[in-house]
Order: structure tokens, then sequence, then C-alpha cells
């Protein structure tokens, strides 16, 4: 997700998760910043870290709830 005031890189830059070109006229055109700051993910691959976390914290509330 794209904030205001982030820059957005003015040439390609490869995703660090599957290692796809972004930018224009590639692909995946928008690239998303790290929150640690450490280069830009696609958006296919902030789906799945989205879709892995919120089954990481699904399984810990299953795990919670059988410990009770």
């Amino acid at each position: 997700m794209q904030e205001r005031g982030t820059p957005l890189p003015t040439r390609p830059v490869h995703c660090r998760v599957c290692t796809i070109l972004i930018g224009k006229g590639y692909e995946e055109r928008r690239p998303i910043p790290l929150t640690n700051g450490r280069g830009y993910i696609c958006w296919q691959c902030y789906a799945s870290i989205r879709r892995q976390t919120a089954r990481r914290a699904a399984d810990r509330q299953d795990q919670d709830a059988a410990i009770r």
C-alpha cells in the first residue's frame, strides 16, 4: 500500500520474495514498500503474506482455546 509522501522508485525493482521485476512496463506496475525499509514486494506476495499472517493468528487462537 502506497502511503502519501513515500516516493515510488523511478526504475524497476525486484520483489524481495519472488524476485520479479516491478515497474512501468512490467507485469506488476506498483511496488509495495516493506515496513522494515528493506525493499519492495509485488501485490501477489503481499496478498500471500497477509493470508499467512491471518492463518497463523487463527492457529494461535485455536491453540489458546484448546489450552483453556
